[in-house]
């Protein structure tokens, strides 16, 4: 009677294992099949950014070697093969080359696809040309001994006296020729004072 009683709970507990086990079994497998799902989707991703990185790196290595490869054309051109591509199919084009020879100086007008043009003075826009005149100036005074580019500009100019001017060359190279202390001192004042006007303007 004992022994026929324990076999029954054995059984009892035998059958409640099979069924707590096959009820946890899909949900295991559902939580398995998502995380494999989101591995793939996770793996999909960093493929699709590596190939777009990839694509990307080769577009501009391919447009690094294309220019490279064109500059380099450039000094095997002559000078008539540079204008007639500087002006290629340009019915505006308007340049005016200066020409030194011999102590003469002249000039020739060249328009569309390099067709030489009479040679009559054009308005230009003059953008930075001044830096080319500019350094050519310097350099021709420097070296006819005119200036020092370590002066200041008031051994040149007719200026006040008792002020600090820069020199010819902190000029050239857009540097006032201020120590960096000079200033440090409004500096810190004033961004103390923009810092108490908005801290007393937020209490108000």
């Amino acid at each position: 009677m004992h022994f026929g009683l324990q076999g029954k709970l054995c059984q009892l507990t035998c059958v409640n294992y099979k069924l707590k086990f096959n009820k946890e079994e899909p949900l295991n497998f559902t939580a398995r099949l998502i995380m494999r799902k989101k591995e793939n989707r996770t793996k999909k991703m960093i493929l699709i950014i590596a190939l777009v990185v990839f694509c990307i790196a080769l577009i501009l290595g391919g447009i690094m070697i294309y220019g490279r490869y064109q500059m380099s054309k450039i000094p095997k051109l002559s000078f008539q093969e540079i204008l007639e591509y500087t002006t290629k199919d340009n019915a505006d084009a308007v340049i005016t080359v200066g020409i030194v020879k011999d102590g003469q100086i002249s000039y020739k007008v060249y328009g569309e696809n390099g067709k030489e043009l009479p040679a009559e003075l054009h308005i230009y826009e003059i953008g930075s040309l001044t830096k080319t005149f500019t350094a050519a100036l310097i350099s021709k005074a420097i070296q006819e001994e005119k200036i020092n580019i370590d002066c200041t500009i008031d051994n040149y100019l007719s200026l006040p006296e008792g002020n600090t001017y820069p020199t010819i060359k902190e000029l050239l190279t857009h540097t006032s020729g201020y120590k960096g202390y000079y200033l440090e001192s409004l500096i810190i004042s004033h961004k103390m004072n923009h810092q108490y006007s908005s801290e007393h303007h937020q209490y108000q």
